[in-house]
């Protein structure tokens, strides 16, 4: 809540940017509305200020303490055909990008758990698995090394142990959200 501005007050949404940034997927706009017939100036309001909007929106998605997504962070009644979908970690990543220019980072406990998880279902579908730090060598797979990838940004290294592993190993990258949603798919 910024400014005594109700969450109901204020719709938003993103389509692709309408610029050559757009057409090759790196660019975005987002665009806040209010929801009150006429408009009430809740946006202009909101906007006044957008660094805070969006440290506000950043503190309350770290905060959080569930895994994806619950009704403190980014679930509502309105999107509740979407919850599924919604991602906490993701959402954060997506503001650190956008208003301070990080590059989207997968945190380490994250890349541990996904990388465990990811190791036991090979393990358990018979292939040898060698657990490296920021990766897995799968040695069925012509010691392929299995690393993990961030969803902002496709193909490349996700974390700090991923990049020292690309860079002194062939690796293949695997998105994060496939190894989180789609397991068995992953590799």
């Amino acid at each position: 809540k910024l400014q005594d501005i109700e969450e109901s007050d204020i719709g938003a949404e993103y389509r692709v940017a309408m610029t050559s940034g757009g057409r090759t997927g790196s660019q975005v706009e987002v665009y806040l509305y209010d929801l009150t017939p006429g408009g009430a100036g809740f946006v202009r309001a909101a906007a006044h200020d957008a660094g805070a909007l969006f440290e506000a929106a950043l503190e309350r998605l770290e905060l959080c303490s569930c895994t994806h997504s619950c009704y403190e962070c980014l679930r509502s009644y309105k999107n509740k055909w979407d919850h599924k979908y919604l991602h906490r970690g993701l959402a954060a990543s997506f503001i650190r990008h956008v208003v301070r220019g990080e590059s989207p980072t997968i945190s380490e406990d994250d890349e541990r758990r996904l990388l465990r998880a990811l190791a036991v279902d090979l393990t358990e579908s018979g292939q040898r698995v060698e657990e490296l730090d920021g990766g897995l060598r799968i040695g069925d797979r012509e010691g392929r090394v299995v690393i993990l990838g961030h969803p902002l940004s496709p193909g490349e290294p996700g974390s700090a142990a991923g990049r020292a592993l690309a860079a002194t190993e062939e690796v293949v990258v695997v998105d994060q959200l496939l190894v989180d949603r789609a397991l068995p798919a992953a590799v």
